[in-house]
C-alpha cells in the first residue's frame, strides 16, 4: 500500500503542485481584478440609464430589492430616482435579468414617475446568438417599449412595432430571446409595482 501510494505522488506530484498553484493565482487574479469590473459595471449601468433618461441630472440610489428571477431564485436588483434640476422625479430604473437562448439576459428597466407607463430598456449584459438573438440591442426591438403601458406586456409574431401598447412584436428568428426580455420585464415589473404601491420607494412620483 505505502509502495503505491509512493508511486502515485512521484508520478502526479507535479501535477498537484501546479493545479494547486494554479488555483492560488486565479483567486489573487479575481480578488485584485473584482473592484475594477465592479467600477465597470458601475458606470455601465450609469451610461444606460443616461441614455434611458437623458434630462435627468443625476441618479439617486433608493433601495436594493431582492427580486425573484423567472423559474429561477432570487438575485439582487438596485433601484434609482432619476430627476431633474428641480429635483421632480422624472422616472425609476433598475436592473432585472433571466434565461435567455444562450445565456443570463441583464438589462436595465425605466420606467414613469407615477409608474403608468415604460421609459424602455437597455441590455446591460447578453450572450445571445450573433445575428438573431443579440438583435435585442436593436432600435427595432427596443423602441416598442418606450412609453408602453407599465403592465403585462405579450410578445406577438406580427403587428404593427410603431404602436406602443402591450403587444411586443418579436425578433424573426429570435423568438426564444424575444420572449426572454418580455418575461424578465414583467416578472420584474411585478414584483417591482408591489413595493411601489405599498409606498416603499422615498418621494413615489414626487
Amino acid at each position: 500500500m505505502l509502495n503505491k501510494l509512493k508511486f502515485f505522488w512521484q508520478q502526479s506530484w507535479l501535477v498537484i503542485v501546479g493545479a494547486l498553484t494554479f488555483g492560488v493565482l486565479l483567486a489573487v487574479t479575481n480578488a485584485a481584478l473584482e473592484p475594477r469590473i465592479e467600477q465597470n459595471r458601475i458606470e455601465k449601468i450609469n451610461r444606460l440609464m443616461s441614455g434611458l433618461v437623458p434630462e435627468a441630472v443625476d441618479f439617486e440610489l433608493v433601495t436594493e430589492i431582492k427580486l425573484k428571477e423567472p423559474g429561477r431564485g432570487q438575485y439582487s436588483s438596485t433601484l434609482y430616482r432619476a430627476f431633474d434640476e428641480q429635483d421632480d422625479t422624472l422616472g425609476w430604473l433598475f436592473n432585472a435579468q433571466g434565461a435567455g437562448f444562450a445565456d443570463i439576459i441583464s438589462i436595465i428597466v425605466g420606467v414613469g414617475p407615477d409608474f403608468q407607463e415604460l421609459i424602455g430598456f437597455s441590455v446591460l449584459s447578453s450572450n445571445e446568438t450573433p445575428g438573431f438573438g443579440d438583435q435585442i440591442y436593436d432600435n427595432y426591438f427596443q423602441d416598442q417599449f418606450e412609453d408602453a403601458p407599465a403592465e403585462e406586456l405579450e410578445l406577438v409574431r406580427s403587428g404593427d412595432p410603431q404602436v406602443r401598447d402591450r403587444e411586443i412584436v418579436t425578433i424573426t428568428g429570435a423568438t426564444i430571446s424575444s420572449q426572454a426580455v418580455v418575461d424578465i420585464m414583467n416578472a420584474a415589473m411585478e414584483q417591482v409595482r408591489v413595493k411601489f404601491d405599498n409606498g416603499e420607494f422615498i418621494g413615489d412620483g414626487g
